[in-house]
C-alpha cells in the first residue's frame, strides 16, 4: 500500500479546502483579505482573471504549500476579480511534488473549476481523457514563504455533484498563467 496521496485524496482535500474557505470568507470582512497573486486564463473559451488571497487574521491563504516527508502539496485557489461573489467562478490548481521542496518533480496535478461555487455542477481534470499539466517558471519554498509562477492546461469534465463521477463526454478546455506568493500551511 502506498503512503502517497492518491488522486481521490487530492479531490477530497481540494473539496474540503473550498468548504473551509467558504466558511472563512463568510466570517471575514472583505478588508481582512489581501490579494497575494493572480491567475489569468480561459475556460471553455471564456476569459477570466482571478486573485489569490491572504487572510492574515486567520493565518491562512488561498495559495498554500505543505511538506510532509518527501512529498510537498501546493494548492493555488483563485477567486474571480470583480465577480458577483468570491465563491463563483473559483479555480483550483492542486499538485503534489515528490522530492526535496521546490526541487521536487510533479507527481500529481489536478485542476478544478467551480462556476456556481459548491451548489452547482463543476468541472474537474480528475479522470479526464488527458492529464492536467502544471509547469513552473519559478517555484521557491522556504519555512516561512514561497513563490510560484507558471502555467497550466487541462481538459475539465463536468461533474454534477461530489457523489457522481465526471461526465467524460462533457468537457471543456482550460489554460492560463499564474503568479502568486505561497503561505506555508499552518
Amino acid at each position: 500500500m502506498s503512503s502517497f496521496p492518491s488522486p481521490a485524496i487530492g479531490h477530497v482535500r481540494r473539496t474540503l479546502g473550498l468548504f473551509a474557505f467558504a466558511a472563512l470568507i463568510a466570517a471575514a470582512p472583505a478588508q481582512a483579505m489581501e490579494p497575494i497573486g493572480e491567475i489569468n486564463g480561459e475556460i471553455g473559451g471564456d476569459s477570466f482573471a482571478w486573485e489569490t488571497l491572504d487572510v492574515p487574521s486567520e493565518g491562512t491563504a488561498t495559495a498554500e504549500f505543505e511538506a510532509f516527508g518527501p512529498v510537498t502539496t501546493i494548492s493555488i485557489q483563485g477567486h474571480e476579480q470583480g465577480g458577483e461573489s468570491r465563491m463563483r467562478n473559483v479555480i483550483s490548481l492542486d499538485l503534489s511534488l515528490m522530492g526535496e521542496g521546490d526541487a521536487g518533480s510533479i507527481m500529481d496535478a489536478d485542476i478544478s473549476f467551480f462556476p456556481d461555487g459548491l451548489s452547482g455542477p463543476f468541472y474537474i481534470s480528475t479522470d479526464a481523457p488527458r492529464e492536467a499539466e502544471i509547469s513552473f517558471d519559478t517555484l521557491t519554498l522556504s519555512d516561512d514563504a514561497g513563490m510560484a509562477e507558471g502555467s497550466f492546461t487541462a481538459l475539465l469534465c463536468r461533474q454534477d455533484s461530489f457523489m457522481t463521477p465526471p461526465d467524460l463526454e462533457d468537457c471543456i478546455e482550460a489554460n492560463g498563467r499564474f503568479s502568486t506568493r505561497l503561505r506555508p500551511r499552518a
